[in-house]
Order: structure tokens, then C-alpha cells, then sequence
């Protein structure tokens, strides 16, 4: 891993979820509904916090949703998250002023999320960021939702060819792995959700400790 300058930055994909909004509390509001809904135990706070990131049915059945009914199980935490979870969020400090700049720059900037499709929509609209976005992408609304590798490469479709670099930002290893098999540069952010671990192992191009760190990789040589 090498915090090395960036160049020449065209076009930055951002995970939502642990990377642009701490979402965790409406987020582990629904998963313990979803859980006790099933009757399945609802782990400490820490062990629930660790989990969040790949997609809501993988996410369930590894926290003991049988396989076979996770479609309702999804279906479930949708109508529970979009009740009173959604805008039990917070945006993170220096995000904002970190997307105006990249804007400045003549930066296209993209989403990636594993959140579902009508959910990602709504928060961007509540919280004034849709603005930001050139594109805007996020999982499936089918029970199974989307790997995070399909979600970056429709991302990387919308966005069109560069001569420029891209970049994934993410705080789990799904940001990394998806970045990486699709030939973008990456960048772990320290103040989500995944843990050091997980960090070490993931082997990003690049590691934030804090959006301003982030704002230093990333606006250096203008595309405009």
C-alpha cells in the first residue's frame, strides 16, 4: 500500500455505506427487526457493525437468515428500513467539501453501493448529494440484489472511456475486490465499517485516515 500522489484523476467511484454517510444506525435498526422477525439472535453491536457492507441477502444469511427464505427476510428490512432507518444517518465531516472540489475539477464522479436502487435514491435526495453525482448506481431490488463487482463495472459503463485514472473509494474488502478486478485504483477510508484486518488483507493502492487525507490523494493535478 503506497499513499502515494494521484494524478490526472478523471473519474472517482464512491461506496456510500462507511465511506460518504455513517448509515449504521438505521442500518442496524433494521437488521435486528429482520433478526428477531425470525426468531434468529441478534449479535453484539461490534459483530453487527462488521457486517455491514456486502449485499443485504448475503449479508442476512451470514448472519443466520436460513437460505431459503431471505428473500422475505430482504423484503422485511426494506419496508422496516425505509419506515424509520433512511434518514437516521449522518454525512460525514469534510465529504461535502470534498465532493464540491472534485466537482471543481471537472471530476465525473459515480456511486457504487450495495444499498438498494430506490433507498440510495431517496438518501441522495435527502441529504442534497444527487447533485454531486454524475452517475448513480446501486443494487438490484430483487431479493439477491447485485455482487459489488456488477455494481462498479454499470458505474464504470455510465461513466464512458477516460484517458484519465479511476478510482474506487471504499471502506470493505467488496470496494477493493471490485475496484481491483476491474482495473481501477483504489482506496481504503479508515472511518467506515471494515476493520484492520480486513484492511491488511484487501491490499488497496491507497489508504485515507480522514476525508481531508483523502481530498490531498485526490485533488492534486485538475481534468479540467
Amino acid at each position: 500500500m503506497e499513499n502515494r500522489p494521484v494524478h490526472r484523476i478523471t473519474q472517482v467511484i464512491f461506496d456510500l455505506d462507511g465511506t460518504v454517510w455513517d448509515s449504521a444506525p438505521g442500518i442496524l435498526s433494521a437488521i435486528r427487526h429482520t433478526l428477531g422477525t425470525w426468531g434468529v439472535p441478534v449479535p453484539a453491536e461490534a459483530e453487527l457493525r462488521g457486517s455491514l457492507g456486502p449485499p443485504l441477502a448475503q449479508m442476512l444469511t451470514e448472519l443466520g437468515v436460513p437460505d431459503h427464505e431471505v428473500g422475505q427476510a430482504v423484503t422485511v428490512y426494506r419496508q422496516h428500513y425505509a419506515a424509520v432507518g433512511e434518514f437516521d444517518c449522518a454525512i460525514y465531516p469534510g465529504i461535502l467539501d470534498l465532493l464540491a472540489s472534485l466537482r471543481e475539477q471537472c471530476v465525473a464522479l459515480a456511486t457504487a453501493t450495495s444499498k438498494g436502487r430506490e433507498a440510495t435514491l431517496r438518501m441522495l435526495e435527502h441529504f442534497d448529494l444527487s447533485r454531486h453525482f454524475d452517475v448513480i448506481e446501486a443494487a438490484s431490488m430483487t431479493a439477491r440484489g447485485s455482487e459489488k463487482s456488477e455494481v462498479i463495472q454499470a458505474a464504470i459503463t455510465q461513466l464512458g472511456p477516460t484517458t484519465g485514472r479511476r478510482l474506487m473509494i471504499g471502506d470493505r474488502k467488496f470496494d477493493i475486490e471490485g475496484g481491483t478486478a476491474h482495473g481501477l485504483e483504489t482506496v481504503w477510508v479508515t472511518w467506515g465499517y471494515g476493520s484492520e484486518q480486513e484492511l491488511a488483507a484487501s491490499r488497496p493502492d491507497h489508504v485515507a485516515s480522514s476525508p481531508q487525507e483523502l481530498g490531498r490523494l485526490l485533488l492534486v493535478s485538475p481534468a479540467c
